[in-house]
């Protein structure tokens, strides 16, 4: 896979109606997305999100960036 970063990073879980954060995971970064979230004041919130894969499950995740953190640098 070309030019994917390695990296380190934690993804919103959903367990039955009950949010979490899951474990650390190492996986590749992929790019740059975004996301949104919906405000009863503003409406609809946009937000920056990493496109990360799971390295061992192959599992696609959009995540918050204050998790990621790169490995390579």
């Amino acid at each position: 896979m070309p030019d994917l970063r390695p990296c380190k990073f934690r993804h919103q879980t959903n367990h039955n109606g009950v949010f979490g954060i899951s474990k650390e995971k190492e996986g590749l970064f992929h790019q740059w997305g975004n996301d949104y979230e919906e405000c009863s004041i503003q409406g609809f919130v946009p937000f920056v999100v990493g496109v990360v894969e799971d390295k061992l499950s192959g599992k696609v995740y959009r995540v918050n960036v204050e998790t990621i953190q790169f490995l390579d640098k």
